[in-house]
């Protein structure tokens, strides 16, 4: 069995307390399904992700703190705005 990296662990640890759901639009990344009679909802952990809100290449840590829980559609944009501020970062020699 593969062990889990620790930036893995606490990005699964963000995706537990926003519980699932997206920070940025609210899309709610849960599967429900009946076991034993009971309703019980699980994360599905392919359908949202867990992002750095300041990104690790301009200096931002992994730590809960800068752990959010965005869906794969807002995360696709804030990535394009992260880049294109790395990019400007990169152009003005601050990194």
């Amino acid at each position: 069995m593969k062990r889990k990296s620790f930036e893995q662990m606490l990005k699964e640890t963000a995706k537990r307390r926003d519980d699932f759901t997206c920070q940025h639009c609210g899309f709610v990344g849960k599967n429900q399904f009946e076991r034993n009679g009971v309703l019980v909802w699980v994360g599905a952990y392919g359908l949202v992700e867990a992002d750095h809100i300041i990104p690790k290449r301009l200096g931002g840590e992994t730590s809960l703190r800068n752990l959010q829980t965005l869906c794969k559609k807002c995360h696709k944009k804030k990535t394009k705005k992260d880049l294109k501020k790395i990019a400007e970062a990169r152009k003005n020699g601050i990194i």
